[in-house]
């Protein structure tokens, strides 16, 4: 199943029989549990609630951050921040990461991105089997704040609810 997408002409400035695409829209995306298309913007899908691909022009997308986490999707976004699916190479090998940044205007507020600092201190030195493990600290070459944590594939809770527990 493939998204859909709007293609808008403007004929007006390339000469006679001459079509320019003036910009692109995705104005639809499948959701890979059911196959239903659901409008872009939607988190959760209509049919089954099974969480959406997230749509994004994000800058950072492609980016090296902390000089070993390559940055590959937006998983999700939240109040604090965004969730970035990301890529620790190492040699050969490789492993899945999530790495949360704070919103750009959050990182205004001194007080709260020092709180975030010494929580991403305080909960990399957990380890329990039922915690994720958090791997790494820092700021974003646009100075988020940021930390890395283990990589969980999996459902989300309301894919998990509908399953039945």
């Amino acid at each position: 199943m493939r998204p859909s997408i709007r293609f808008d002409f403007d004929s007006s400035g390339g000469g006679p029989g001459y079509e320019q695409v003036a910009c692109t829209h995705v104005t639809e995306l499948p959701c890979h549990a059911c196959g239903r298309m659901n409008p872009t913007g939607a988190a959760y899908c209509a049919e089954c609630g099974g969480q959406l691909e997230v749509v994004s022009t994000d800058e950072a997308i492609g980016q090296v951050v902390l000089g070993r986490y390559r940055l590959v999707r937006v998983l999700g976004e939240g109040a604090m921040g965004q969730v970035y699916e990301g890529e620790q190479s190492m040699g050969a090998s490789s492993r899945r990461v999530a790495v949360k940044a704070l919103h750009a205007a959050l990182g205004r507020d001194a007080a709260l991105v020092e709180r975030f600092r010494r929580e991403c201190e305080l909960v990399i030195q957990l380890e329990h089997p039922n915690t994720i493990r958090f791997l790494d600290y820092g700021a974003l070459p646009d100075g988020r704040a940021a930390i890395v944590m283990e990589y969980i594939d999996g459902e989300t809770l309301a894919e998990r609810l509908r399953r039945g527990l």
